[in-house]
């Protein structure tokens, strides 16, 4: 059933997408060719970067409820990790209002970007054995499933390349589809085995990669999020969850002033032997507690109207009003 709305204008959108990456000073990449087109990674480079490098890379993907999104909003994460002497991807994949595709297919075309990066290591100045892939909420879940191993595949992947990663940042992530509240709708709208498949929380073994999670106290998902957490930790997995008080889905520190969440992660690859140290200093400066296996009911809270907007800041400094988060991930409607 075609799903993409009749409006929709391929050609249009990614004609605007090289306008705007252009503009921003991104090299542009296609990763992969699918029946609804193409589809792109737009890099970040550190300021000292030659292709003759090794560095780490971030594969980061936005979030948007498997429905919708802007490969651009992620920005301030290319811009810091970028000062770090890390390569950042930020890619675009298919989602339900542009290509009419369900989140199956977000999670095969994750894997298949993070496939395509370790492939072309050597023109991306990249060590194919220090990629991190990372997300926000949907662009969390799919970041996740790159580490599943039986997860999906497309069929144009060559399966000899590994898509999983040597580290995960994960941004209050939707980390299972089979527990939680939404379990039984997403059963229904993918079959049980395939839901399971799609949630790292229920994936993990002893060759997980690094992991560290945000989430907010007041965050429905936090309880999956501590089930990957505990899970990971059972197996042997060096892993971290941070949590900040009171704050809901969606809410995240954001602008050239506010990057405590970003330095969190940083710090955390840093003590993973992801990425180096280098010149910066990535001692984090904000007030996140890290969850040392408390009970969810002793620190999940009650959201309120504030807690389940998200807040971002122009990086002038000035602030856009405040946006709901995608209303699939407000109502539990998947």
């Amino acid at each position: 059933m075609a799903l993409r709305h009749a409006a929709f204008d391929m050609a249009a959108y990614l004609s605007q997408l090289s306008a705007q990456g252009k503009q921003r000073g991104y090299k542009e990449v296609v990763y992969k060719q699918t029946p609804q087109g193409e589809l792109r990674i737009y890099f970040a480079m550190p300021a000292d970067w030659s292709p003759n490098d090794k560095r780490p890379a971030l594969v980061f993907f936005y979030g948007g409820g498997w429905s919708g999104g802007d490969v651009f909003s992620d920005g301030w994460v290319a811009e810091h990790f970028t000062k770090c002497g890390v390569v950042v991807g930020l890619v675009d994949y298919r989602v339900r209002n542009r290509q009419g595709v369900m989140l199956d297919k977000c999670a095969e075309d994750a894997r298949s970007a993070v496939r395509w990066v370790r492939a072309n290591c050597q023109d991306l100045g990249v060590d194919p054995e220090c990629i991190i892939a990372g997300g926000g909420s949907a662009g969390g879940h799919i970041a996740g499933c790159t580490a599943v191993i039986d997860a999906p595949n497309a069929d144009t992947d060559d399966l000899r390349v590994s898509c999983i990663p040597n580290g995960l940042i994960l941004f209050y992530p939707v980390a299972s589809l089979v527990d939680g509240s939404r379990a039984k709708a997403f059963q229904q709208m993918l079959g049980a085995d395939l839901a399971l498949k799609l949630s790292p929380a229920r994936n993990v073994t002893r060759s997980w990669p690094p992991t560290v999670l945000f989430s907010g106290t007041s965050d429905r998902n936090l309880a999956n999020g501590i089930l990957l957490h505990n899970n990971a930790k059972e197996a042997g997995v060096m892993v971290e969850l941070y949590v900040e008080e009171g704050a809901g889905h969606g809410v995240l520190p954001t602008g050239p002033m506010d990057v405590s969440w970003l330095q969190y992660a940083a710090d955390f690859f840093i003590r993973a032997g992801v990425i180096d140290k280098g010149t910066q200093n990535e001692t984090p400066s904000g007030t996140l507690k890290k969850y040392n296996g408390e009970p969810v009911e002793t620190i999940q809270t009650t959201p309120n109207a504030d807690s389940t907007r998200m807040k971002v800041k122009r990086h002038a400094g000035k602030t856009k009003p405040t946006r709901p988060a995608p209303a699939s991930e407000n109502t539990g409607k998947p």
